[in-house]
């Protein structure tokens, strides 16, 4: 379970600097477990980006970890448009494939990154 949490915890991590909120590791660790966190920053400014960067690395965690049932709904449609790619270019090629048209159709990243977590342990990826 540690591992997994660690892992979950880097991958969140690391969407949320990908779409540009940098967050520490450690501090969304303790928001995820209940505790306080301690914004940091000097003005109004710096300590609201903090905050901000924290939800949106919170709420990437959830997407990938523990999704709500409207979190569930959008990752299953998510995985129906990429079964035909998948089907046709395997699993790697398939899902970046389909990971590209997602975008391209304006949808947000969260719900299909999901989607591969769930789709690569089905197929034994991970």
């Amino acid at each position: 379970e540690a591992v997994l949490f660690r892992a979950r915890l880097e991958a969140a991590r690391q969407c949320a600097a990908v779409d540009g909120f940098l967050i520490d590791p450690w501090q969304l660790a303790a928001s995820l477990e209940g505790l306080r966190p301690r914004i940091r920053g000097h003005d109004v400014y710096e300590r609201g980006s903090e905050v901000d960067a924290l939800r949106y690395a919170f709420e990437q965690y959830q997407w990938l970890a523990r999704a709500s049932v409207s979190q569930e709904e959008r990752i299953a449609e998510a995985l129906s448009c990429a079964a035909l790619p998948v089907g046709r270019l395997g699993v790697l090629w398939g899902s970046a494939l389909a990971f590209r048209e997602w975008i391209e159709g304006g949808e947000e990243r969260a719900p299909f990154r999901g989607a591969l977590v769930r789709l690569w342990q089905k197929e034994g990826v991970f």
